[in-house]
């Protein structure tokens, strides 16, 4: 199995909504954000996570999934001399990875 470092998290999502986020990918074994050490519910105005996180699916499939649809993406929005359907690929593919009008950025 594999396990994912995800970046650019926005910082109002909460460990839940990213955890809600990634299982329409597949079934989770973890998804948990970097916490902050020292805050929480102390200071309001500050975020709870560095805005990273770190994502295990129970089958290495998805992991994958979501890693090809990510390398996809980045394709399309390079090629140059897009047409109408790499355009509609191209929202499609962004709508799956964008957490709150945020582009995660995924690795292995």
């Amino acid at each position: 199995m594999i396990t994912l470092f995800v970046r650019n998290i926005p910082f109002d999502i909460n460990e839940s909504q990213f955890q809600d986020f990634f299982s329409k990918f597949g079934e989770l074994q973890y998804a948990l954000l970097c916490k902050v050490k020292g805050l929480g519910d102390m200071d309001k105005d500050q975020p709870t996570h560095k805005g990273t996180g770190f994502v295990k699916f129970k089958t290495e499939e998805c992991g994958r999934e979501v890693l090809r649809i990510q390398e996809e993406m980045l394709k399309l929005r390079i090629k140059k001399n897009k047409n109408k359907n790499d355009l509609a690929q191209l929202q499609v593919m962004q709508d799956q990875l964008q957490l709150n009008g945020r582009d995660m950025i995924i690795l292995e």
